[in-house]
């Protein structure tokens, strides 16, 4: 019976709550990207939250940088803004540069 529940409890999906999204944080030496896409997947699995709450934790959590010094004062208000920001600040393409940090 252990095993049994011990598998089961594998198997479900655990939904995150908001302090799974302002505790993703850019890493040292990681790309703009990179930090995009591991953030982006920690949104979403957190149900009923805010756009609001995803543009400043994202914005909240970058380490200093081109991105961050434009981003101060004027947080974008959707991800859609978000991701225009990420796209021209970082000037280069993604699949080029993944790895890259700016």
């Amino acid at each position: 019976r252990y095993l049994f529940l011990h598998n089961l409890m594998q198997l479900k999906k655990v939904k995150g709550d908001v302090n799974s999204i302002m505790a993703c944080n850019q890493k040292e030496g990681e790309s703009i990207w990179a930090y995009y896409d591991r953030f982006t997947p920690a949104t979403l699995n957190v149900p009923d939250h805010e756009e609001f709450l995803v543009t400043g934790g994202f914005s909240q959590a970058l380490l200093l940088g081109p991105l961050s010094s434009k981003m101060q004062g004027t947080m974008p208000k959707s991800r859609d803004k978000l991701k225009y920001r990420v796209e021209n600040t970082s000037g280069r393409s993604r699949e080029k540069n993944a790895n890259k940090p700016i």
